[in-house]
Protein backbone atom coordinates (compact mmCIF):
# COMPACT_ATOMS: atom_id res chain seq x y z
CA UNK A 1 0.00 0.00 0.00
CA UNK A 2 1.49 3.41 -0.78
CA UNK A 3 1.24 6.63 1.17
CA UNK A 4 -1.41 7.81 -0.59
CA UNK A 5 -3.90 4.71 -0.33
CA UNK A 6 -2.69 5.24 3.56
CA UNK A 7 -3.65 8.85 3.57
CA UNK A 8 -7.15 8.28 2.14
CA UNK A 9 -7.85 5.52 4.22
CA UNK A 10 -7.33 7.31 7.18
CA UNK A 11 -9.51 9.96 6.28
CA UNK A 12 -12.41 7.43 5.43
CA UNK A 13 -12.09 6.57 9.13
CA UNK A 14 -12.08 9.97 10.32
CA UNK A 15 -14.97 10.93 8.36
CA UNK A 16 -16.67 7.79 9.96
CA UNK A 17 -15.91 8.31 13.40
CA UNK A 18 -17.23 12.06 13.65
CA UNK A 19 -20.63 10.69 11.08
CA UNK A 20 -21.26 8.08 13.97
CA UNK A 21 -20.23 10.61 16.76
CA UNK A 22 -22.69 13.48 15.64
CA UNK A 23 -25.39 10.60 15.26
CA UNK A 24 -26.95 9.02 12.75
CA UNK A 25 -30.34 8.30 11.10
CA UNK A 26 -32.11 4.64 12.21
CA UNK A 27 -32.41 3.66 8.46
CA UNK A 28 -28.41 4.68 7.96
CA UNK A 29 -27.79 2.23 10.82
CA UNK A 30 -25.53 -1.27 9.52
CA UNK A 31 -27.72 -4.37 10.03
CA UNK A 32 -29.65 -4.75 13.11
CA UNK A 33 -28.88 -7.78 15.13
CA UNK A 34 -31.18 -7.19 18.10
CA UNK A 35 -33.02 -3.64 19.94
CA UNK A 36 -33.56 -2.96 23.59
CA UNK A 37 -35.47 -0.38 25.37
CA UNK A 38 -34.04 0.34 29.05
CA UNK A 39 -35.09 2.36 31.69
CA UNK A 40 -32.92 4.92 33.10
CA UNK A 41 -34.07 8.29 34.05
CA UNK A 42 -36.08 8.19 31.04
CA UNK A 43 -35.87 5.56 28.35
CA UNK A 44 -32.87 4.92 26.14
CA UNK A 45 -32.47 2.63 22.91
CA UNK A 46 -29.78 0.20 21.84
CA UNK A 47 -29.00 -1.54 19.27
CA UNK A 48 -26.73 -4.40 18.26
CA UNK A 49 -25.45 -4.13 14.98
CA UNK A 50 -23.10 -5.54 12.45
CA UNK A 51 -20.93 -2.75 13.11
CA UNK A 52 -21.42 -2.73 16.96
CA UNK A 53 -23.38 -1.08 19.49
CA UNK A 54 -25.48 2.41 19.14
CA UNK A 55 -27.73 4.16 22.01
CA UNK A 56 -30.35 6.56 21.17
CA UNK A 57 -32.53 9.07 23.40
CA UNK A 58 -35.60 8.98 20.75
CA UNK A 59 -35.18 6.14 18.61
CA UNK A 60 -34.15 8.27 15.64
CA UNK A 61 -30.51 9.16 16.24
CA UNK A 62 -28.03 7.09 16.71
CA UNK A 63 -24.79 7.56 18.15
CA UNK A 64 -21.99 4.80 19.11
CA UNK A 65 -22.54 3.14 22.78
CA UNK A 66 -19.26 1.13 22.77
CA UNK A 67 -15.92 1.95 21.05
CA UNK A 68 -15.23 -1.54 19.39
CA UNK A 69 -16.62 -1.47 15.88
CA UNK A 70 -16.84 -5.31 15.93
CA UNK A 71 -20.43 -6.95 15.42
CA UNK A 72 -22.40 -7.14 18.35
CA UNK A 73 -25.13 -10.23 17.84
CA UNK A 74 -27.46 -9.13 20.42
CA UNK A 75 -28.23 -6.58 23.12
CA UNK A 76 -30.93 -7.46 26.13
CA UNK A 77 -32.95 -5.84 28.97
CA UNK A 78 -33.05 -8.67 31.60
CA UNK A 79 -35.96 -9.02 33.83
CA UNK A 80 -34.67 -6.84 36.89
CA UNK A 81 -33.48 -4.22 34.38
CA UNK A 82 -29.64 -5.21 34.06
CA UNK A 83 -28.70 -4.72 30.27
CA UNK A 84 -26.27 -6.91 28.78
CA UNK A 85 -24.90 -7.15 25.38
CA UNK A 86 -22.56 -9.31 23.18
CA UNK A 87 -19.40 -8.23 21.09
CA UNK A 88 -17.66 -10.34 18.90
CA UNK A 89 -13.99 -10.45 20.31
CA UNK A 90 -14.83 -7.90 23.84
CA UNK A 91 -17.47 -11.05 24.80
CA UNK A 92 -20.44 -10.66 27.23
CA UNK A 93 -20.28 -7.18 28.40
CA UNK A 94 -23.45 -5.11 30.96
CA UNK A 95 -24.19 -1.38 30.98
CA UNK A 96 -23.21 0.20 33.99
CA UNK A 97 -26.33 3.16 34.77
CA UNK A 98 -24.15 5.23 36.93
CA UNK A 99 -21.14 5.85 34.53
CA UNK A 100 -23.27 4.90 31.32
CA UNK A 101 -20.13 2.71 30.16
CA UNK A 102 -20.12 -0.75 29.09
CA UNK A 103 -17.79 -3.11 31.45
CA UNK A 104 -16.47 -6.80 30.36
CA UNK A 105 -18.34 -9.48 32.50
CA UNK A 106 -17.29 -12.70 30.25
CA UNK A 107 -14.82 -12.97 27.44
CA UNK A 108 -14.12 -17.09 27.34
CA UNK A 109 -16.35 -18.11 24.20
CA UNK A 110 -14.12 -18.97 22.02
CA UNK A 111 -15.62 -18.95 18.36
CA UNK A 112 -18.91 -19.10 20.22
CA UNK A 113 -21.18 -16.52 19.93
CA UNK A 114 -24.42 -15.48 22.37
CA UNK A 115 -27.80 -14.76 20.06
CA UNK A 116 -30.27 -14.25 22.90
CA UNK A 117 -29.75 -13.86 27.30
CA UNK A 118 -32.53 -14.30 29.22
CA UNK A 119 -33.23 -14.46 32.98
CA UNK A 120 -35.18 -13.06 35.44
CA UNK A 121 -35.75 -10.54 38.78
CA UNK A 122 -36.21 -14.52 41.44
CA UNK A 123 -33.79 -15.70 42.93
CA UNK A 124 -33.11 -19.43 42.18
CA UNK A 125 -34.30 -22.01 44.93
CA UNK A 126 -31.80 -24.09 46.57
Amino acid sequence: MNLLSYIFSFIVLLFTSFAYAAGIEINKLPQINSVAKHYNNGVLYFTATNEGLFVSGEGHTWTRSFESLMPATMVVETGNGDLYAFILSEGLVKYDNASRQWRQIYNQFGSQVLLNLSGNSKSPKS
